[in-house]
């Protein structure tokens, strides 16, 4: 494959491409020897990267989500909220050189700490809804402007559901009519007994 400035050159050079005079670069290919002058390699597009969401996984179970739509939102139970965040995809530079971010948008306004790894631990996320942005930073530690979102939602605990807040209120009804009822019967006992003393 031969190179050109605007398909861009890999840092460090492969082991097929030279530097000569400090002005041209040779660049080796099954098609033969490119001569790039070096002030048009250096003015290089950023290489291309293409990275999508991979898994969430939790202790219960694995989420894919690389075939997941865009707009979907992920639920996970109230005891799923620690969990592994994994990214996956392909670029045209060795990916390890790259490094990562991550914030939770509305929650956080900086970013978090610069990782090498593409994946990200979260733990003890609120109830609710989240969005997760995750950027990459070239080697350089330039951000990229690309980023990626996923819409997160943690469900709430079993006994603060809809269902469980029924079920309470059935019961604090329950309750009261059973200590309505008690106090009539004993308001008429009382009566009765108050009628035969007289």
């Amino acid at each position: 494959v031969n190179l050109h400035a605007t398909q861009g050159l890999l840092t460090p050079l492969p082991s097929k491409q030279w530097v000569s005079n400090q002005q041209v670069l040779w660049s080796g290919s099954i098609n033969g020897l490119n001569r790039i002058p070096l002030a048009v390699a250096k003015q290089r597009l950023r290489p291309e990267i293409a990275l999508h969401f991979r898994k969430i996984s939790t202790l219960k179970r694995q989420l894919e989500l690389q075939h997941l739509p865009a707009d979907q939102s992920i639920q996970l139970d109230y005891d799923e909220r620690q969990f592994r965040l994994q990214l996956a995809g392909f670029a045209s530079i060795d990916i390890s050189n790259l490094r990562f971010q991550m914030r939770l948008f509305g929650q956080q306004e900086q970013w978090g700490p610069v990782t090498e790894q593409p994946q990200f631990d979260l733990y003890n996320l609120p109830i609710g809804q989240h969005l997760i942005q995750v950027r990459w930073l070239w080697p350089d530690l330039s951000p990229s402007a690309q980023m990626l979102q996923l819409q997160l939602e943690i469900l709430p605990p079993w006994w603060r559901t809809q269902l469980a807040y029924m079920g309470y209120s059935l019961t604090l009804l329950f309750l009261l009519l059973l200590f309505y009822h008690d106090w009539r019967s004993r308001r008429r006992i009382k009566a009765q007994h108050l009628a035969e003393l007289q």
